[in-house]
C-alpha cells in the first residue's frame, strides 16, 4: 500500500512539472521583430488593444514566448471601460494569431467570452 501511494505521488509531482512546462513562458527580447504583426516588441509593448468594432478594449503588457527569440503570445490586461464589453481581466495570455494590425491599431479577434478561458501569466 505505501509502495502505491509513493508511487502515485511522484507519477502527480512527474505530470505537474510537465503541465507547468507547458504553460512557462519568457519576455522576448525587445529588438525581436513578432513576424505577424511585422512590429518589434517595443512597438508593441504598452499598445492599446481594440476589438473588431474599434473600441478599446486593453493593453498589451508582455511580449511573450518559448524563449527570449520567439514570440508566441502577448499578455494583455483587457478592461471593461469605454464601452467595453471585455471583462475586467489582468495577465491574459492570448496567442498571437489572435491579433491584427490595421491603420496602425493592434486589433484583437477573441471574444469577450473566450477571454474568460485563456490563460494567465503567474509572475
Amino acid at each position: 500500500m505505501l509502495k502505491r501511494t509513493g508511487t502515485a505521488f511522484a507519477a502527480t509531482l512527474l505530470l505537474a512539472g510537465t503541465a507547468f512546462a507547458q504553460t512557462a513562458m519568457t519576455e522576448v527580447t525587445d529588438d525581436v521583430t513578432v513576424a505577424p504583426l511585422n512590429m518589434t516588441v517595443d512597438q508593441i509593448d504598452d499598445m492599446d488593444v481594440y476589438d473588431a468594432s474599434g473600441t478599446k478594449v486593453g493593453e498589451v503588457d508582455d511580449v511573450l514566448g518559448s524563449d527570449a527569440q520567439t514570440p508566441t503570445h502577448l499578455e494583455v490586461s483587457f478592461d471593461d471601460d469605454d464601452g467595453s464589453t471585455y471583462p475586467d481581466r489582468d495577465d491574459v495570455l492570448v496567442p498571437l494569431s489572435d491579433f491584427s494590425v490595421t491603420n496602425d491599431q493592434l486589433t484583437v479577434g477573441v471574444s469577450a467570452e473566450d477571454v474568460q478561458t485563456l490563460p494567465t501569466r503567474n509572475d
